[in-house]
């Protein structure tokens, strides 16, 4: 059996205007791996969104004040040690 045939075994059966979800237990194997990887797209796409790209706006965020923070120590470190040199 060709690759060409198996496919359109998978699908045989199956009318897209008759969709109902309450019978997809019947639905054939090629709609099931369909829709299982659309559901997963969709999950993985939201997981990314919602934790990675937030996640690395904190971090770009952080970078940000990173030389500031930087400038403010040398500051402290500077004014401290001439502190220091004149008592």
């Amino acid at each position: 059996m060709s690759l060409r045939q198996s496919l359109n075994n998978a699908f045989k059966g199956f009318d897209v205007n008759n969709l109902d979800f309450s019978t997809a237990w019947s639905w054939p194997i090629g709609v099931k791996i369909v829709t299982y990887l659309l559901v997963f797209a969709v999950l993985l796409g939201g997981g990314i969104n919602f934790l990675v790209l937030d996640k690395n706006r904190a971090l770009e965020s952080e970078i940000a004040k990173e030389s500031s923070l930087k400038q403010q120590f040398e500051t402290k470190v500077l004014s401290s040690s001439y502190a220091g040199c004149t008592a």
